[in-house]
């Protein structure tokens, strides 16, 4: 019971960690998370060795959490090959916790070793390029290569995350990923192109 009783409070300090550093990106500080929990820091060291280690944290939840709703998504047999690909690209529009990961470019200069991990699972990562070879067979994609698409998807995914780029733009992350997809989807040239 108290394992259980430990998980959850575990679990209640990232979600708080995640909505805080939302707010105020990875500089957030434990006394504020503890301030948040209405703990001491001590008792959040309890649970947590270090802000590394809540960092360490969210990256799991933030990784579980895309690979869940992509599994999700790929198992959904009412949706189409084509609304699952368009379902997985807008996986960081739809889901407000995600795009918290635009907050985290900091972690590449205060916290390389979390950032790889990062980096790790960007460069994992697979689209899925089955469903995408299937539509392109079926001619609703057109003939693309599939690997440079790929490297396509995933560059953009974390260069639409630059701070400065959205601020200068007045975009929101989810607008900049929203533009990224209607790109990759629909292209450039209108009809008349």
């Amino acid at each position: 019971m108290e394992k259980k009783e430990n998980q959850n409070v575990r679990e209640d300090i990232v979600e708080a960690a995640i909505v805080l550093s939302g707010i105020k990106g990875i500089k957030f500080t434990t006394d504020e998370l503890a301030h948040e929990l209405g703990m001491s820091k001590r008792t959040l060291y309890k649970y947590f060795s270090s802000k590394e280690d809540i960092l360490h944290a969210i990256i799991d939840k933030f990784l579980d959490r895309v690979k869940t709703k992509e599994d999700e998504i790929i198992a959904n047999d009412t949706l189409s090959d084509l609304e699952k690909i368009k379902a997985i690209l807008n996986i960081f529009v739809k889901d407000f916790r995600i795009v918290y990961i635009n907050n985290f470019l900091e972690m590449k200069y205060y916290y390389p070793n979390e950032w790889n991990r990062i980096e790790l699972w960007l460069d994992s990562w697979n689209p899925p390029l089955d469903l995408i070879q299937k539509e392109i067979e079926k001619g609703n994609i057109r003939k693309v290569n599939i690997v440079v698409l790929r490297h396509m998807v995933k560059g953009c995914l974390f260069s639409l995350v630059d701070k400065k780029f959205l601020y200068n733009n007045n975009l929101t992350i989810q607008d900049a990923y929203k533009s990224m997809i209607d790109i990759f989807l629909n292209g450039v040239l209108t009809e008349r192109g």
